[in-house]
């Protein structure tokens, strides 16, 4: 679900029969200038059962049902609540050749605007591309965008809602270039979401 629509918007950006990625402006939505609040850990992460996931741990309330697709997991946890929680590797990237590596687009989307792209590339160009037109999922109707480091972890979350969401976190650590972690979190309140999303380490 959510791994397939990232990609998806992906290979569009890269498909080579594109015009010059020049001929257009780099961002031209609302919240191209938008940035994460960066805080410091406030909530006390979740207690639960612990899952690993692509070489992160993660702390989960009992869920009463859980349904694996791939790497990704699918956590029912009782009154309509769900978190979908998966790596996200963006193969396409190592692909294309682009000097760009996966755990760089999370910063790219919370923390960066049109005017700190540098690009050596015109595919690097359209990396950005993919990345600013990403802050619409994160940003459009949200109350809370948050940046959080710690313990050499970087947690970006928001309540953005444009695809329905309750929640969503993109989680990096430096070591791991090659992808980041992802949670999605549908009928959740965002306090519980966050304590949940800084358990992981």
């Amino acid at each position: 679900m959510h791994i397939a629509r990232y990609l998806s918007i992906f290979f569009l950006l890269l498909f080579p029969g594109l015009p010059p990625a020049h001929a257009e402006p780099l961002c031209d939505h609302a919240y191209c200038y938008t940035v994460a609040e960066r805080t410091e850990l406030l909530a006390e992460p979740a207690s639960g059962i612990r899952l690993d996931i692509a070489g992160f741990h993660v702390s989960v309330p009992p869920p009463e049902r859980i349904v694996a697709d791939g790497e990704t997991l699918y956590l029912h946890l009782g009154n309509d609540a769900v978190l979908v929680i998966g790596p996200e590797r963006l193969p396409q990237l190592r692909d294309a050749g682009v000097t760009i590596v996966p755990n760089q687009i999370p910063k790219m989307i919370f923390l960066k605007t049109p005017e700190d792209a540098a690009f050596l590339t015109q595919e690097d160009e359209k990396v950005w591309r993919f990345a600013l037109s990403l802050k619409r999922y994160h940003f459009e109707n949200a109350s809370h965008a948050l940046h959080v480091r710690h313990a050499g972890i970087h947690y970006f979350l928001s309540d953005g809602d444009l695809v329905g969401f309750s929640g969503q976190a993109l989680i990096t650590r430096t070591e791991q270039e090659d992808y980041f972690l992802r949670i999605d979190a549908l009928n959740m309140d965002f306090q519980g979401f966050k304590r949940i999303v800084l358990s992981v380490h």
